[in-house]
């Protein structure tokens, strides 16, 4: 088994950890107040908890506990990424706005657009290394705007990759946008023999399938099983913060020397794993 946390050394202390930004939904921050070092919420429907549709600063990604799926997606998405990377540091920017009732509301790439304009604006102040995108949604074709595709290709010559998952409507459908933009580091599933997982989209780019299924905590701090394309990305993202070389193209051929072949019965791709 490949072991790619040894990659490349640790910052020194002097040298402040890299921070991943990670642009999802609710999340409850008072599990992880060592980790997140920002908080961020832009929707477009419904509010965030000032009551508007921006907010920056202490509580703005924080979201009440709720059983909600949508809701309580960003925090198992953290809880996948400090599995990897325990002494992450997180922005989190929340795109999911919330009724009065604690409802969601819907979300849509506009929105994913915000929040990554945001990254582009302020990734020097916060040493944003890596922006991670447990979200999108299937459509006919790789649907992108121009906005997010230039600030892709802005953060791409900073050395900061995208990084979004396939999706989990089965291998017959297109791969989710944003992550079908050649210029993201689009991620499917595996299972634990390294077969690729049949409800992770395969139909279009994808460019390395990992480990799919973490034990997260939730919402209200309890723990569950879990799987998905979303904790197969945020798996990626925490090695990527920690191991990053001088070029996302670097760091990428590195990843392609060291992954393995990847099939089921419908698609090949390549693999890779982390750990023991």
């Amino acid at each position: 088994m490949v072991l790619l946390n040894s990659v490349q050394a640790l910052p020194t202390q002097a040298e402040p950890l890299p921070s991943i930004a990670i642009i999802d939904s609710g999340i409850n921050t008072s599990l992880f107040k060592d980790n997140i070092v920002y908080e961020v919420c832009i929707v477009s429907e419904f509010t965030c908890p000032n009551g508007k549709q921006k907010m920056e600063g202490v509580g703005a990604a924080n979201t009440p506990i709720s059983t909600n799926k949508i809701l309580r997606h960003g925090t198992a998405v953290v809880s996948a990424i400090l599995q990897n990377n325990p002494s992450a540091k997180i922005v989190m920017i929340r795109i999911v706005g919330i009724n009065s009732e604690g409802n969601p509301a819907n979300y849509y790439l506009e929105d994913i657009d915000m929040a990554l304009r945001w990254v582009v604006n302020n990734q020097t102040k916060h040493n944003i290394s890596v922006v991670n995108i447990s979200q999108g949604n299937t459509f006919a074709t790789c649907k992108i705007s121009e906005t997010f595709k230039k600030d892709v290709q802005t953060l791409k010559k900073k050395n900061v990759p995208v990084i979004t998952p396939a999706g989990n409507d089965g291998n017959s459908k297109p791969v989710f946008s944003p992550g079908c933009w050649r210029e993201t580091i689009s991620i499917g599933a595996i299972n634990s023999v390294g077969t690729i997982q049949s409800y992770s989209n395969a139909q279009g780019k994808v460019d390395f399938y990992l480990k799919d299924n973490y034990t997260v905590t939730t919402m209200d701090g309890s723990k569950k099983d879990i799987y998905g394309t979303s904790f197969a990305t945020a798996s990626l993202s925490a090695w990527w913060a920690l191991n990053k070389l001088n070029s996302i193209q670097d760091t990428y051929r590195y990843l392609q020397s060291v992954a393995k072949p990847a099939s089921n019965d419908f698609v090949k791709g390549t693999y890779v794993e982390f750990g023991q």
